[in-house]
């Protein structure tokens, strides 16, 4: 019976292939654990701006009502005011700006007494009707500046520091279409103290399709050319001037353009920082017939053209016709009727024309 059991068992074994496979093989290593990425290093961040304890109305107050916007011509600055409230335009005049603030609207633009319900802080809020929306949020930088100095008394003294310069860094920027520059603003009060006040200052682009500036001074390149970035602060304007150059095409060298003037030597060194190449020199009848329109505002006739050549040939300089070969509109009425053209001389050259 007992090899029964074992052929029994042995036929079991056989039916069941896979078990025995399964028996057969061995075991299965572990898989080595993932490493946990490195973490990622902390970054310090940006000091948060305080509010000034103790402001004053020229160097910390002024500047909120010119970076807000209030003082513009749409608004408080035009003519007149507006919700009889006046202010000096684009805030060229701060000093004269204090009357108005303070000691306007009855009292109520500057509360000393309930400071929170001033007028100056709940209109630019917008927690009572403002016809120029919210200009800034409760808690903000500029309210806390603004209650600080209420708080204060509203004071504005004779000793207070005045603005003596104001300078831009850079001043002078050749950039890239794409390329972001941050501009940086110093002020140089009369007390000594020099501030950064690039977050107070306001900012315009003179050619926005080739630079593009954002309030907080922050320049971006969009297309090829040059434009000057404008800053403002407390009626002081500086600017600074950037140079986009072109991408040519042609990988050659610039070429090494003549020069006949001083003035050449101004436009060419222009060209060449942005990278443009000139034209080439005009022909002389080419010359002649943008001297007439730009002067005249007509075309040449074939007898001033004539004469324009033949004296350009006499002559190793370019030079406009003489006196005697050029026309102005009243020439004909300045010589009398006797030399007026004749009608069909005048429809031809009308026809010209």
């Amino acid at each position: 019976m007992r090899w029964l059991g074992v052929l029994t068992a042995g036929a079991m074994v056989l039916a069941i292939p896979g078990w025995a496979r399964a028996a057969a093989r061995p075991a299965r290593k572990a898989a080595p654990a993932k490493k946990a990425p490195p973490a990622a290093k902390k970054v310090a961040a940006a000091p948060v701006p305080r509010a000034p304890e103790h402001p004053q109305f020229l160097r910390d107050v002024a500047p909120i009502l010119d970076k807000q916007g209030c003082s513009v011509a749409a608004c408080h600055g035009k003519f007149g005011g507006r919700g009889d409230f006046q202010l000096s335009l684009l805030t060229l005049s701060p000093e004269d700006d204090y009357p108005p603030i303070v000691y306007g609207a009855r009292g109520r633009r500057v509360n000393l007494q309930e400071p929170e319900r001033s007028l100056l802080l709940l209109k630019p809020t917008a927690r009572v009707s403002h016809g120029g929306g919210l200009r800034f949020k409760k808690g903000s930088l500029p309210y806390q500046t603004l209650i600080n100095w209420i708080l204060d008394g509203a004071p504005f003294s004779e000793s207070d520091a005045r603005l003596q310069s104001l300078a831009v860094q850079p001043p002078q920027v050749v950039s890239r279409v794409g390329a972001k520059t941050q501009l940086k603003v110093l002020a140089k009060w009369t007390d000594g103290r020099e501030e950064d006040v690039t977050d107070k200052a306001v900012y315009a682009s003179a050619d926005e399709p080739v630079a593009a500036v954002s309030g907080e001074g922050t320049v971006t390149g969009v297309r090829w050319g040059g434009t000057a970035i404008q800053v403002r602060f407390l009626g002081t304007v500086r600017a600074s001037f950037f140079t986009l150059p072109q991408e040519r095409k042609e990988k050659t060298p610039y070429p090494d353009v003549p020069r006949t003037t001083f003035i050449d030597d101004l436009v060419f060194d222009n060209l060449k920082k942005m990278n443009v190449v000139p034209s080439a020199l005009s022909t002389d009848e080419q010359f002649c017939r943008r001297v007439y329109l730009d002067t005249l505002g007509v075309l040449p006739t074939p007898e001033e053209l004539s004469q324009f050549l033949a004296e350009r040939s006499a002559t190793s300089d370019r030079q406009a016709p003489g006196a005697a070969g050029v026309r102005g509109p009243a020439d004909a009425a300045d010589r009398g009727p006797a030399a007026a053209e004749p009608a069909e001389d005048q429809q031809q050259r009308e026809r010209r024309r």
